[in-house]
C-alpha cells in the first residue's frame, strides 16, 4: 500500500475520533452584561469579572458540576495614599437558587498581579471561593454577593468542572507571517557569484537568489478535559508558503496530530504531507540522450510519528518518525525512506523558563538506481543514503512586559553531522563517497501578546552547511551555503466552549 493511502487512512481515523467525541462544558460567564477585565499573572492574561456591593454576579450552571471562583481584591487607590495597600477584610456570600449555601470571610492583601491597561492597579493575592456541595443535576443559578467592605471591587475568575463528564472546546488560530530569505535555493557563494555575473543561465534559471515569502497557516483543534486530569487534543493544520519573486519555490503542508495527556505524562501521534517541494535545478546525467543537463529537481514527502513523555519540572520524552520522499521522474534514484529516533530532556529551573535539550539519530536509505534490472550496488547513479546525528537546544523565557505587554523570548540552535553511506567507489559516486556534511542552525524570536486573542512575533534564523569529501577536496565550493531568514508573524486565536 502506498504511503499516501496510509496517511489518508490515519487522517480519517483522527477525524472519526473528533466527530465521535462527546462535547459537554460548564457555563462560567455571568448572566447579563458584566464587562470583564484582564488580570495579568506572571506574564499571562486571565479574564475576571468585577463584583461590587451594589451589583451581585449571577451565573447559570448546568449540573452536576463543581463551582468556584478565584477572587482578587482590587487595590485601586494611589500607592502613596495612607492605607492604600493595607489588608482588607472581605466577606462574600454564595447562594444557590436563592438559598445561602456558603459564606467566605478572608483577609485580602496586595499581590504581584495587575490589571491590564489600568495604569498599575494592583490585584490582590488569590483566594478560592468554593460552593459547598457543588451544583446538583439540572439547571441552577449561583449568585455571588459582596457583603463587606461597603465599597470597593472584588474581581472574580469563574471556574467550574462538570462531574462526572468532560468539558470540551474548539480552538482555532490563524498565522500570517512575512519572511525574507537571503538564499532561498541554498546555493554556495561560488554559485551565487556565478549567477550574479550572468554565467550559465541554464544552471541558474531563477528570477532571484533571495526572496520574500508570505506564509499563512490555519489550525483547528478539538480539546477535551476529562475527570482525573486526562486531556485529549486533536488538531489539523494547513499552511502554504508563497514566494513573491520565485513562485516555483512555493509549497503547501498539511498535518494532523492527536495528543493524550494525563497528569505529567503524554502520548502524541502525528502525520503530515507536502505535495511537492522544489529544491532547485540539479545535474541530470541521463538528460539530453545521455549528454546531461540541469533540470528542476523536487519531491513530495509524507510521514508519521509518535512521541511519549513524562515529568514536569524535569521531563523526558522519546520520539520516533518515519518519512518517505518521492522525487520527480527524472530523479527517482533519490527516492528515500528515512527513520528518526530521538530523546529530549526538558528543564524548568524557575517559573517562566523552559529549556529543551535533544538528540536525534536519522537514518535514510535511498533507492540508488533509476532503471529496471539495476540495484543500488550495480547502477551508475548516485546513492544518497546517510546516517545523521543531531544535537539541539531550545530555550523559552517569559520575559515580563515590553511596551506594557507580556513578552516571551525564544532561542534555539542545532548542530547535525551527516555521513553518506554509499558503497560505490569514489570514481563511480564522487559526490557522496567518503563525504560528510555539517549543518548548523541558530534562531531566535520575540513574541509580544497584544491581548487574549492576538500576538505578534519577530524572528530570525541563520543556517549553514559545511561539506567535506576525500574524493572531491573542493566540494565545499558547490555544496557549502549560508542563508539568513528574517520575518514577522501575527497570530489570531479563538476558543469556543462546546455544549
Amino acid at each position: 500500500m502506498r504511503l499516501e493511502r496510509r496517511t489518508a487512512a490515519a487522517l480519517a481515523v483522527l477525524a472519526a475520533v473528533l466527530l465521535a467525541a462527546p462535547a459537554r462544558a460548564a457555563k462560567l460567564t455571568p448572566d447579563g452584561p458584566v464587562a470583564p477585565v484582564a488580570v495579568e499573572v506572571a506574564g499571562r492574561l486571565y479574564r475576571y469579572f468585577p463584583l461590587t456591593p451594589d451589583r451581585p454576579i449571577a451565573v447559570t450552571v448546568e449540573g452536576p458540576a463543581s463551582f468556584e471562583a478565584i477572587a482578587r481584591w482590587r487595590f485601586d487607590r494611589p500607592a502613596d495614599e495612607p492605607g492604600a495597600r493595607a489588608p482588607v477584610d472581605v466577606e462574600v456570600e454564595l447562594r444557590l437558587d436563592g438559598a445561602l449555601v456558603t459564606r467566605h470571610v478572608f483577609s485580602a492583601a496586595p499581590g504581584a498581579a495587575t490589571l491590564q491597561g489600568s495604569g498599575g492597579v494592583v490585584a490582590g493575592r488569590p483566594t478560592r471561593l468554593v460552593l459547598d456541595g457543588g451544583v446538583p443535576a439540572g439547571t441552577h443559578t449561583v449568585v455571588l454577593r459582596l457583603v463587606r467592605p461597603a465599597d470597593g471591587t472584588l474581581d472574580l475568575n469563574l471556574l467550574g468542572e462538570k462531574a462526572p463528564g468532560a468539558t470540551a472546546r474548539l480552538l482555532e488560530s490563524l498565522d500570517l507571517a512575512v519572511a525574507y530569505d537571503s538564499n532561498v535555493f541554498r546555493y554556495s557563494d561560488a554559485d551565487l557569484d556565478a549567477y550574479l555575473d550572468g554565467e550559465r543561465p541554464d544552471r541558474y534559471p531563477m528570477d532571484s537568489a533571495d526572496d520574500v515569502r508570505v506564509e499563512p497557516t490555519a489550525l483547528l483543534a478539538f480539546e477535551r478535559d476529562e475527570p482525573g486530569g486526562r486531556r485529549t487534543k486533536l488538531s489539523v493544520e494547513a499552511g502554504v508558503r508563497l514566494p513573491v519573486v520565485n513562485p516555483d519555490k512555493g509549497f503547501a503542508r498539511l498535518s494532523a496530530a492527536l495528543l493524550e495527556e494525563r497528569d505529567d505524562a503524554f502520548v502524541a501521534l502525528r502525520c503530515d504531507a507536502v505535495p511537492h517541494y522544489l529544491i532547485r535545478d540539479v545535474w541530470d546525467p541521463d538528460a539530453e540522450n545521455g549528454i546531461g543537463a540541469y533540470a528542476p529537481c523536487g519531491y513530495s514527502t509524507q510521514g508519521f510519528g509518535a512521541e511519549i513523555g513524562w515529568g514536569s519540572r524535569l521531563g523526558l520524552s522519546a520520539r520516533w518518525d518515519y518519512r518517505e520522499y518521492r522525487y520527480d521522474p527524472d530523479f527517482i534514484e533519490y527516492d528515500a525512506r528515512a527513520t528518526t529516533a530521538g530523546v529530549t530532556a526538558t528543564l524548568r529551573p524557575r517559573r517562566g523558563v523552559r529549556v529543551d535539550l535533544g538528540y536525534d539519530l536519522r537514518q535514510s536509505v535511498a533507492r540508488g538506481y533509476d532503471e529496471d534490472g539495476e540495484t543500488r550496488s550495480t547502477s551508475d547513479d548516485s546513492d544518497t543514503s546517510y546516517d545523521q546525528d543531531s544535537y539541539r537546544v531550545r530555550a523559552r523565557w517569559e520575559a515580563g512586559r515590553l511596551w506594557g505587554r507580556p513578552a516571551v523570548v525564544t532561542l534555539r540552535g542545532s548542530l547535525a553531522r551527516r555521513f553518506y553511506l554509499t558503497g560505490k567507489s569514489r570514481q563511480d559516486d564522487p559526490y557522496h563517497a567518503g563525504r560528510d556534511d555539517t549543518y548548523g542552525t541558530v534562531a531566535g524570536g520575540l513574541e509580544v501578546r497584544l491581548d487574549e486573542r492576538a500576538l505578534v512575533e519577530v524572528f530570525a534564523e541563520w543556517r549553514t552547511r559545511d561539506a567535506h569529501s576525500d574524493a572531491v577536496p573542493d566540494i565545499g565550493r558547490t555544496k557549502d551555503f549560508e542563508a539568513a531568514r528574517l520575518g514577522i508573524r501575527l497570530t489570531l486565536e479563538g476558543t469556543h466552549d462546546l455544549d
